[in-house]
């Protein structure tokens, strides 16, 4: 007994040494494929101390027409997928407010490339869209879906030649821009881009969890009332059986609604882009945000789409300026 209780000492203690010899290995907050370069006349260079991803660059612009100019750090990839990453920090721009921060999926490193970045700005566009169609084309800006706010987790997904943003607060439930078309090759690069809007200033960014993945979120939803029910649509997820629809409490909003509120409303999986909320219990004027997420064939439940929604009623519908979705802004009054 005694020997026994020696063998597996002896194995014990040479284990723990053999384990307190090994070096332990590198964590880093950017994936091993990612590799930062200077876009035209911008520069910039990265940290990763395994915490925190720290970025600094400086560039002219996302916008300047068909050349860009700044730092971006990226990694090529095959096909549909998407970027995640959790800005926490953004600092030491231009004075006059106009630099970039987001993540950018674009087709080549030229200067001119096509692209879809979801960004933040210290002006008054706060958070938004900049897009190039083709190559060499005009760059196009769509602002509105934010304020500019720390931190903040930003996604841009790829569908084919279809490109949309998303943001949240915790990283679970998301917000969509619009979608764009964009002329992307078989292999685009996904990354995070860094424009402090003026060469000769560089600015420093500071980054978590940064992934590169397929699930997928889904995009179009929107959200019109009626006397009868809320009506969602939403763009077809490539892959997807079926959806799940959720709702959460009347009368909070995107930014303070938690998963853990938002219900089940659908008892069976909806296998169209499409579904009504008859549900009595809602009143009239109320507003719930609204959430959907695909099924894939192999039953993973994809991450969650959220919009604002409600019946029409008192308050008078449509509400003066009211937004129902950030989806292209959709006011009530325009629904069908």
């Amino acid at each position: 007994m005694f020997a026994r209780r020696g063998i597996l000492t002896l194995f014990a203690t040479a284990a723990l040494t053999v384990a307190m010899a090994l070096p332990a290995m590198a964590a880093t907050v950017l994936p091993a494929s990612f590799a930062g370069k200077a876009i035209g006349t911008g520069s910039g260079s990265l940290t990763d101390d395994g915490k925190t991803l720290t970025i600094k660059g400086a560039g002219a612009d996302i916008q300047d027409a068909d050349t860009d100019a700044f730092y971006f750090v990226s990694t090529p990839v095959s096909g549909d997928g998407n970027i995640t990453a959790h800005l926490t920090g953004a600092k030491g721009g231009a004075d006059d407010g106009g630099e970039r921060v987001g993540l950018m999926i674009r087709g080549d490193l030229d200067t001119d490339s096509a692209h879809a970045t979801i960004n933040e700005s210290d002006n008054n566009y706060g958070l938004s869209l900049n897009w190039r169609d083709a190559k060499g084309g005009t760059d196009t800006h769509e602002s509105g879906y934010g304020f500019r706010t720390f931190p903040l987790w930003l996604r841009a997904q790829r569908t084919g030649n279809q490109v949309t943003g998303y943001s949240s607060t915790d990283g679970q439930l998301w917000s969509a821009t619009n979608t764009k078309s964009v002329a992307l090759g078989a292999t685009a690069n996904f990354g995070l881009a860094v424009a402090s809007h003026d060469d000769a200033v560089t600015m420093t960014t500071t980054w978590e969890s940064v992934s590169a993945g397929t699930d997928a979120l889904v995009s179009g939803l929107q959200a019109c009332g009626s006397d009868a029910g809320v009506a969602l649509t939403w763009s077809p997820v490539k892959g997807a059986t079926g959806y799940l629809v959720f709702r959460g409490p009347a009368n909070m909003d995107e930014h303070t609604v938690t998963p853990e509120q938002l219900v089940p409303i659908n008892k069976d999986v909806v296998h169209t882009p499409a579904y009504t909320d008859l549900d009595s219990t809602v009143l009239p004027g109320s507003r719930a945000v609204y959430a959907v997420a695909a099924v894939m064939a192999d039953s993973t439940i994809g991450p969650r789409t959220i919009v604002l929604g409600g019946k029409s009623g008192p308050p008078v519908s449509p509400l003066a300026g009211y937004t129902v979705t950030v989806i292209g802004k959709h006011q009530e009054g325009d629904c069908p």
